[in-house]
């Protein structure tokens, strides 16, 4: 007989409690589960606010906190070629390489849709172009599993499209 979990155990509070707000769903976090990090929304204008944002983000993992690239990943609803970044193949986020996930080294930051992660998870997520208006983003699943693949971490990066 299937067993149902109904508890979250993947997620901070703080990021349990960013899903609700952002799709209306409740997720039934432990009440043990660590408050966490505050979630960054960070609302972007123009790709180039984009590229910016995302430098700053990755420094401050990876510079400053002494994060691995390998403890993050990059999510977003649409093929890399097809984000704000728009570019084919690897893509230099200033000190930093962003890739195609299964392509990524362990250097490189490994950029998925959400459905390509669906199931995997992170220490830190980072949704790339996150946008209401785009029919990918507008699911509250689609935002639901996107969020829920950070277990301890999540930036938000708004774009209106």
């Amino acid at each position: 007989d299937p067993y149902l979990l109904r508890g979250n155990c993947r997620n901070t509070l703080n990021i349990c409690k960013a899903v609700e707000k952002w799709t209306g769903i409740e997720l039934e976090c432990l009440d043990d589960a660590p408050i966490g990090h505050e979630v960054e929304e960070i609302q972007c204008t123009n790709p180039t606010a984009i590229h910016e944002a995302l430098e700053c983000v990755l420094e401050e993992l990876i510079d400053q906190r002494g994060l691995k690239p390998t403890d993050l990943v990059v999510l977003g609803a649409h093929s890399l070629q097809n984000t704000s970044l728009r570019k084919k193949g690897p893509i230099q986020i200033g000190n930093f390489e962003l890739r195609e996930g299964k392509e990524a080294t362990e250097q490189q930051i490994p950029y998925y849709t959400y459905m390509q992660f669906k199931g995997c998870e992170k220490p830190v997520a980072i949704l790339l172009d996150v946008n209401k208006n785009d029919e990918r983003w507008r699911e509250p699943m689609a935002l639901l599993t996107a969020m829920t693949r950070a277990k301890s971490m999540l930036y938000v990066l708004l774009y209106p499209i």
